[in-house]
């Protein structure tokens, strides 16, 4: 109880994460070259959080979408992977029903930049307040319409780092979409 607690807790502190690994996709190999081909949208088909010992793996019943073009992207996802409930109201949500609304739901866009393995990131627009200007790193896996990102360090506006940094890496597994 104690460590779904906590991680439900990092979840909703670090507003990304995921959990997992599988064969198929470890067969994807990360990527060391500069012709990433990494525009386009691609649907987020599960989640994967890593701890040292312990991978969670989170299957897209809500499925997420990243786009990325020539120098920006945007990124959408439900980190619990679970359809989300509706308010009983649209007009008149209970303050439960706002909390709700908000831990469900990731979103992030600005510009990026690659590098020989990795996808970098530095937002614009974010869901929390105070990230706008905060470096997300993610290394990238690519074998034909498939791709893993996983994120293993985040920076914030400040300087400071995330309570889960150097514990936990959150693994993106995305297909390219049509």
């Amino acid at each position: 109880m104690k460590r779904t607690v906590r991680l439900l807790l990092i979840i909703l502190s670090a507003g990304h994460l995921v959990y997992g690994q599988s064969k198929s996709i470890d067969s994807i190999e990360h990527t060391t070259n500069q012709n990433h081909n990494l525009k386009g949208t691609w649907i987020i088909e599960e989640i994967h959080y890593i701890y040292s010992d312990t991978t969670y793996e989170v299957p897209m019943n809500y499925k997420g979408r990243l786009m990325i073009n020539s120098d920006s992207y945007s990124i959408m996802y439900n980190p619990y992977g679970s359809t989300r409930e509706s308010p009983k109201s649209l007009s008149d949500m209970t303050d439960e029903e706002k909390l709700y609304s908000f831990k469900t739901i990731v979103f992030n866009s600005g510009v990026y930049k690659l590098t020989s393995t990795d996808f970098i990131t530095t937002s614009e627009a974010a869901k929390v307040a105070g990230f706008e200007g905060g470096i997300q790193y993610y290394q990238i896996g690519k074998e034909g319409n498939r791709m893993t990102l996983t994120m293993y360090d985040e920076t914030y506006p400040d300087g400071g780092k995330p309570e889960w940094y150097g514990k936990l890496k959150v693994r993106f597994i995305l297909s390219k979409h049509r």
